[in-house]
């Protein structure tokens, strides 16, 4: 074969396999193998080239329980009375939030332990450690205390030490106009912040009596029958002032029967009936079968009272108390 048919035949070769480099090879680097003759690679993963790419979003870990799952920040508190003395026995723990976030930004936990020493995780909204000092309420066998904690990591040998102090006992009673005892009466004691939940609350007995604990350092005021809508105005107490003996609580109380009907006539059994008394008071329950219903506590003075049903409507009336007979107080519901 000559040379120029021996050019010609190569070059038909070249045409006949596209995609092949035209012209000598690149010459691989010294100690290394040339392409192709080494394994093959292996196949890319679906969404791996994007998943390596792609900036890793720290976002996604904001939850202070996802970063800190290994150690999260504990509670340790040390109980002492006003001696410095370690308080031993069963303590009723509640953790109340931290000031920045507001009081009761989320539910209060709860719990209960033995003293003097309590170490606990702290439940997850109050995990982050930076946002200073937890705001802790603690009882003990007529002891108590608050004061703000600092959550410690659990490789901190420190405590923190909250202090519970005696608490003040509060007896009374409670009577009616003609000197009767009145059993089942609701008694409380909370601060002067309208919907706050009461220090503690109990009801009066057989003979009228009751008996709460004042806490110390905290505004008490005392409540009968109802903390919205008290039966007497609301009585300080002053839990410095030791252990104290009210005078006998006199309320006039009264009785009134109602009844509701349907636009039709037909008794409207299952119905509810609430009241609110403008002199003090409140109260809400469920008519019987005939749609009838008698409350024996309500104040002398003017009463809104108010019947509802969720498929027959809803009526008002205006009642003054005591009645002046002896007849039940009658509702039409409108359909």
């Amino acid at each position: 074969m000559t040379l120029a048919a021996l050019g010609a035949w190569l070059a038909l070769r070249d045409a006949a396999s596209p995609g092949t480099p035209v012209g000598p090879a690149p010459r691989a680097a010294p100690g290394t193998l040339p392409a192709g003759t080494g394994p093959a690679a292996p196949a890319p993963v679906a969404g791996q080239a994007d998943a390596e790419e792609r900036p890793v979003d720290e976002g996604r870990h904001s939850d202070p329980s996802a970063l800190g799952a290994l150690e999260p920040p504990r509670l340790r508190v040390e109980f002492v009375d006003e001696a410095g003395r370690p308080v031993e026995g069963a303590v009723e723990v509640e953790i109340r939030g931290r000031p920045a976030l507001g009081e009761g930004f989320v539910s209060p936990p709860r719990f209960a332990a033995r003293g003097p020493r309590v170490e606990r995780e702290l439940p997850f909204p109050h995990r982050v450690p930076d946002d200073g000092p937890i705001q802790l309420a603690a009882r003990a066998a007529r002891l108590y205390g608050e004061a703000g904690v600092q959550p410690l990591a659990p490789s901190s040998g420190a405590w923190e030490r909250v202090v519970l102090r005696a608490t003040s006992t509060v007896t009374g009673s409670v009577l009616d106009a003609r000197g009767d005892p009145l059993e089942g009466v609701p008694i409380l004691l909370r601060d002067d912040v309208p919907g706050r939940e009461a220090h503690t609350r109990t009801a009066t007995d057989a003979a009228g009596r009751f008996t709460l604990e004042a806490l110390p350092g905290r505004a008490n005021r005392l409540f009968v029958g109802d903390a919205a809508y008290p039966w007497v105005r609301a009585i300080p107490i002053d839990a410095a002032q030791g252990p104290r003996e009210l005078e006998p609580i006199r309320v006039e109380l009264h009785t009134a029967r109602f009844q509701v009907l349907r636009a039709d006539g037909v008794p409207a059994r299952g119905a509810r009936l609430e009241g609110i008394g403008l002199e003090g008071g409140r109260f809400a329950l469920e008519l019987d079968e005939e749609g009838r219903a008698t409350v024996r506590t309500l104040l002398a003075g003017r009463w809104r009272v108010n019947a509802s049903d969720a498929e027959h409507g809803r009526a008002s009336r205006a009642v003054e108390i005591p009645l002046a007979t002896d007849e039940p107080v009658l509702f039409l519901l409108p359909r």
